[in-house]
């Protein structure tokens, strides 16, 4: 299988678990290593960011930025959401990352973020969930994630 063939196959997976519309992924020319673009809809990373890292991290970052479409979606459509009962975010949650995406410079993974934690944490997550893999980050950074690594394990499991 092609590499953007299993990042469109693993972004509908997890796009399906969190019910939103999967974004679509575009390989090329950027100037950030990844990103989640809001205004298209899409997950892009930079060419040299995937021919210099193995298969797994490029399917961890486009797994994090999937969750930024989520958080996105959360923010945008929280009313649409609730009509068609679709399960959203607390409203103090929802406050905080939309406060977090407008702040948010986006091409640094700022960990003092709430939607930094979360999406490494969803990464976290469904690395473990889906491929078996561990990603590799310090104490500190696995105690930050803590609560929604439970979290999540209630919600997708």
């Amino acid at each position: 299988m092609e590499l953007i063939d299993l990042l469109t196959k693993t972004v509908g997976i997890v796009s399906n678990k969190q019910r939103i519309e999967p974004p679509k992924v575009l390989i090329g020319d950027y100037d950030e290593d990844y990103i989640f673009i809001s205004d298209s809809y899409e997950i892009r990373l930079k060419n040299s960011f995937v021919e210099n890292n193995d298969e797994l991290t490029v399917l961890g970052m486009v797994i994090h930025e999937t969750r930024h479409a989520y958080q996105y979606i959360q923010i945008r459509f929280r009313e649409e959401l609730k009509k068609n009962r679709i399960p959203v975010e607390e409203e103090a949650t929802i406050n905080l990352w939309s406060h977090e995406f407008e702040i948010h410079d986006r091409t640094d993974d700022d960990w003092s973020l709430d939607i930094e934690v979360d999406a490494f944490a969803f990464m976290t997550f469904f690395m473990r969930k889906i491929f078996n893999a561990e990603a590799s980050f310090d104490d500190e950074k696995m105690k930050l994630m803590k609560k929604k690594l439970q979290l999540f394990n209630v919600i997708y499991n």
